[in-house]
């Protein structure tokens, strides 16, 4: 099922399925490539439209945070429906969240709505920070390979150029 939203506009969202991890479907988001957060009932159809078909298969979640800045931290009403999305329908399937080059000011906003989720998920968090190279030891320490890596690195590379270029 596609979103019905990125159908009129294929760059408005970012998460994507970029492959298989063992047993897990692997999501990717960028918040370099957020477009747009309003309304957020757009997020969670799109998110919805991908998940709903796992039918509580597991998955994970790589976030790459290298361009969450204060924008993004905002966004409460963004928040608060995704939290109510994961634990109305995704509590059970997401496995682990790996939080890619994450900030002071994205651990701050993870502190503040941290409360809002049930006990455990702060153990299915994973933080991997440094170079390509760095993190690349830090996904073999989990148990990845380096073919299920290179999806996630080649688009991390590929957000610095982006963010290079500009």
């Amino acid at each position: 099922m596609e979103c019905v939203h990125c159908l009129k506009d294929p760059t408005l969202h970012s998460f994507t399925k970029i492959g298989v991890w063992k047993q897990y479907h692997v999501f990717y988001t960028s918040f370099l490539n957020v477009k747009e957060y309003s309304p957020p009932q757009t997020i969670i159809d799109h998110m919805s439209a991908a998940l709903d078909p796992l039918q509580n298969e597991p998955w994970v979640w790589v976030l790459d945070c290298q361009h969450f800045s204060v924008k993004h931290a905002s966004k409460a009403p963004y928040f608060t429906g995704l939290i109510q999305l994961f634990k109305e329908r995704y509590s059970k399937s997401l496995h682990f969240v790996y939080i890619i080059n994450g900030s002071s000011l994205l651990q701050g906003t993870i502190g503040l709505v941290m409360p809002l989720f049930e006990k455990g998920v702060v153990d299915i968090l994973r933080y991997m920070r440094g170079s390509p190279l760095e993190m690349t030891r830090q996904f073999e320490a989990q148990g990845w390979s380096l073919r299920e890596i290179r999806p996630i690195l080649d688009r991390v590379l590929a957000n610095q150029s982006k963010e290079s270029s500009t």
